[in-house]
């Protein structure tokens, strides 16, 4: 009897530094501090980066915590599903499954896990999600500045790099006149140059309240693409009373953590459209 080669495990952290300061209405980064998991085969390795943040600010899970979930549950978990026998993603998601929480940890070990699958057989992710694209157009999410010429100059700068969507980061107090301002300077040479005005979105990372909802509306407009996580995460109910009035479309976030959640924000009308971050979910 053969006995497999081991897997071997690795959780490395590093920071990037930012080219700017990156400021949302949550608060401001220079750097970017990210946990790193490696899983390596007989046949190929997997990297994965972890969605956890260096502190629990933005969610409930961070870095130190999600070190030890790796180290005390999910990565021997992990151990043993590619120990057992039938295919290791199939049984890995079974008992991930019974786990209540942790899905950034989660999240990481299963991406880890598939890019070394799939780098065995020679596939690419689109390919096993089903996609059938070999390029998209690509958007970018640009911070709060000190200045509106400020974010002129940063939009600016994203236009000619050849970002085709711009999503600006707003807050009580940065919203309608920085909107105003990108959509009167790109617009018309983005007319000329694609046929269309700028695609335009806003993210708000949960930013207002139930008494901004007559705020809100002015986003009208605007004509934007999608006004995206104007409340806290647990409120569907008022992103459904600001969906009723308003037309731009309702975006969640932060809100959406699971199918579970992604169906009750559609049977209330919370939500016209979903932001799908697979390290909140739990994985691909």
């Amino acid at each position: 009897m053969t006995t497999a080669a081991p897997i071997e495990v690795e959780l490395r952290t590093a920071s990037l530094p930012l080219v700017r300061p990156f400021r949302t209405s949550r608060g401001a980064e220079t750097e970017k501090d990210v946990l790193l998991l490696r899983w390596s085969t007989p046949e190929a390795t997997g990297w994965a980066e972890c969605g956890a943040d260096r502190e629990p600010t933005y969610y409930p899970e961070y870095m130190a915590t999600v070190r030890t979930a790796l180290a005390e549950v999910l990565v021997p978990m992990a151990r043993d599903a590619a120990a057992a026998d039938g295919p290791t993603l199939p049984l890995l998601r079974a008992a991930f499954a019974d786990l209540p929480g942790m899905p950034l940890g989660k999240g990481v070990v299963e991406t880890a896990v598939l890019e070394a699958q799939l780098r065995a057989r020679g596939m690419s992710l689109s390919t096993y999600l089903g996609g059938h694209r070999d390029r998209i157009a690509v958007g970018v999410s640009v911070g709060i500045p000190d200045t509106i010429d400020e974010l002129l100059d940063w939009v600016r700068g994203y236009l000619d790099d050849g970002y085709r969507r711009i999503k600006l980061k707003v807050r009580p107090g940065w919203d309608v006149e920085p909107i105003r301002a990108v959509r009167e300077a790109f617009d018309e040479e983005h007319r000329k140059a694609y046929g269309e005005p700028l695609p335009l979105q806003v993210d708000a990372n949960q930013a207002y309240g139930t008494a901004d909802i007559p705020h809100l509306l002015r986003f009208d407009e605007f004509g934007l693409l999608l006004l995206e996580q104007p409340f806290p995460a647990e409120d569907l109910l008022a992103h459904a009373r600001l969906a009723a009035d308003l037309a731009t479309p309702v975006c969640l976030d932060e809100s959406v953590t699971s199918l579970g959640t992604a169906a009750t924000a559609i049977a209330l009308h919370a939500a016209d459209s979903i932001n799908i971050k697979p390290a909140r979910v739990g994985g691909m």
